[in-house]
């Protein structure tokens, strides 16, 4: 006999007290689990109206969009992604050992299987208001996307996934991960991966968006997901002399968010890093300043107190530099890339990777320890408050 992970090692009994047979436990479950596409589908609808209202009083820039599109894809990708790793987490502490990898794909994937049902009523949605970019729009756009993503996957749930279901007690695990408290936290999942993407795309509206090819033009074709160009005015100039008009030549920086307040969608901050010496850090790396401009004060807070490399969205960090190593600027975008920094200004991060309890690092090069420096500082900078 074949084991499937999916099922498990217990014995079905023949009924219960209340006289329901195991073929009706297992139905009433599995009823429940189909439910929770429904409640899934309305809870993040109203989360969704929730940010449409919290973004309301945002700066809009002029709508890119060319760029759009992929804005809705990234998403709802990130939206469902979020949903499926949320409630699978749930039913793994339900499962018996040995079950708790296949379960966690299982109930992934059946909230994903109609991710491009979900895309395609998005770009719908999008193309039948050309022209009238703004937030209610792209929130409009999400909600049709979500709505029609979930209704597919109940669907799918209905006429496939529920018939790989063979047991009470398995069905009764994904009723219990499916319940609707879980449903509603999941839908949370949705706001925060559509605020994070309305966030980039205001930076990606303002100073620049990078696909695969390179900078994203209008009129360009097949770009996939969009990431925002953090480049220095000094890197755009010299592409600008090379092909004029090539780049955007505004850049994002510490001083026009603070003082100009025109720096949308990138979180600047000015940090502090302490002396280290001798593997050992002089105190702690502290945010002394936070700025986000182009959304209101609702949103803001959002982001305040979580660590700066969790976050999904544009940061860039101005480091002062206690002690006699180099001062230097780091540049994050929304999907966690881009944090490069030279050789010569990149010392103390490399010093970082050595400090504490990472005798790993000792044997990696420089890059490498730049970049495990730039992972430990990233999980201690926690702006406190965003102005």
């Amino acid at each position: 006999m074949t084991y499937d992970p999916l099922q498990p090692k217990s014995s079905e009994s023949t009924g219960t007290a209340d006289g329901r047979s195991p073929e009706t436990q297992i139905n009433d479950s599995l009823e429940t689990v189909a439910d929770s596409f429904h409640w899934l589908g309305t809870q993040a609808m109203e989360r969704l109206s929730q940010l449409g209202a919290d973004l309301a009083k945002t700066d809009e820039p002029p709508w890119y969009e060319h760029v759009l599109m992929s804005l809705v894809e990234v998403a709802l990708g990130a939206g469902a992604a979020g949903v499926g790793e949320f409630l699978a987490t749930k039913l793994v502490t339900k499962l018996l050992p040995g079950v708790e990898e296949a379960g966690h794909e299982f109930i992934k994937a059946m909230f994903e299987d109609g991710l491009n049902t979900g895309i395609e009523a998005g770009r719908h949605q999008l193309a039948a208001h050309h022209g009238s970019g703004n937030v209610e729009t792209f929130i409009g756009a999400q909600k049709d996307a979500v709505l029609k993503t979930h209704i597919q996957n109940q669907a799918h749930f209905r006429s496939v996934g529920r018939h790989q279901v063979k047991t009470v007690e398995r069905a009764q695990q994904l009723a219990a991960a499916c319940q609707a408290d879980h449903v509603k936290g999941a839908a949370d999942a949705h706001y925060i991966a559509t605020r994070d993407a309305w966030v980039s795309y205001l930076a990606q509206a303002k100073f620049g968006a990078i696909g695969k090819h390179g900078l994203v033009h209008a009129g360009d074709a097949n770009f996939g997901p969009t990431t925002t160009d953090l480049a220095s005015a000094e890197h755009r100039k010299k592409v600008n002399e090379g092909a004029e008009g090539y780049a955007i030549e505004d850049a994002p920086s510490l001083f026009g968010a603070i003082v100009r307040r025109d720096v949308p969608g990138v979180l600047e901050m000015m940090v502090t890093l302490p002396s280290i010496e001798s593997n050992r850090m002089a105190g702690t790396p502290k945010v002394e300043v936070a700025a986000l401009n182009g959304v209101n004060q609702t949103i803001r807070r959002q982001y305040a107190g979580k660590p700066v490399g969790e976050m999904h969205i544009p940061r860039q960090i101005t480091a002062k530099v206690e002690g006699d190593r180099p001062d230097f600027m780091l540049s994050l975008n929304e999907a966690g890339g881009g944090a490069y920094v030279p050789q010569k200004q990149a010392s103390w991060l490399r010093a970082r990777s050595l400090v504490g309890d990472h005798p790993e690092n000792a044997t990696k090069d420089d890059y490498e320890r730049m970049e495990a420096g730039i992972e430990l500082l990233l999980g201690e900078l926690v702006p406190e408050a965003i102005f």
